[in-house]
């Protein structure tokens, strides 16, 4: 194993992420990273090191193990970065996100900066195309309410859950997709009965 191989495996198992999760924060694609894993690729395009290196705050020397690098300070250099729970965001008619929250399995690391009621559904329809494509990852944070123009998932009173736009006139809620091609294109009025469930704070395409 080179020295660029093996830096990397460390790298990657201090930060606790996997190699699709390093594609997905760096733009590397992740055939590239495992060649470099594997040592099958041993000499990188800079502009391959580059946000590696940067990724991981080390430079592209150290990277490469031309110098050493400070383990001590990699230790620290992810804290920023914590899991939250995917949930299905059907379950949500039928039990509280935040007791959702403790029961799933399948985990997703972010380094947002909010509330500990943040979760993260797949998008499940092409309702809110181009922006949100069907398997997008959505984050939201349950414990903030949405503001005229934000995007937020609904609990309606049929106990329907939908991912919609909002649109606020004169304190009365509107939700509408963004598909012009969805039959729910068209502004529709929110009654006092509906529930917003989270405010999207970020979310997340895999173009792998």
């Amino acid at each position: 194993m080179n020295k660029l191989s093996k830096n990397l495996k460390n790298l990657l198992c201090n930060a606790k992420i996997s190699e699709n999760e390093l594609a997905r924060r760096t733009g590397v694609s992740q055939q590239i990273i495992n060649r470099i894993l594997s040592g099958e690729n041993k000499n990188p395009k800079i502009a391959t090191l580059n946000p590696l290196a940067s990724y991981f705050m080390v430079s592209i020397s150290q990277l490469i193990g031309e110098e050493e690098f400070n383990q001590s300070m990699l230790s620290t250099a992810h804290h920023g970065w914590r899991e939250i729970p995917v949930i299905n965001y059907e379950l949500l008619a039928k039990a509280p996100a935040h007791e959702l929250m403790m029961l799933s399995g399948e985990k997703l690391l972010v380094d947002v900066k909010a509330s500990n009621k943040v979760f993260a559904i797949k998008m499940y329809d092409d309702s809110m195309e181009p922006k949100f494509s069907k398997g997008t990852l959505l984050i939201f944070d349950s414990s903030k309410k949405p503001a005229n123009g934000d995007f937020a998932l609904f609990m309606l009173p049929n106990d329907k859950i939908v991912f919609r736009q909002v649109f606020i006139k004169n304190n009365k809620f509107y939700q509408k997709s963004i598909n012009p091609n969805s039959e729910n294109y068209k502004l529709t009025s929110l009654n006092d009965e509906f529930k917003c469930c989270g405010l999207l704070i970020q979310s997340r395409t895999d173009y792998i």
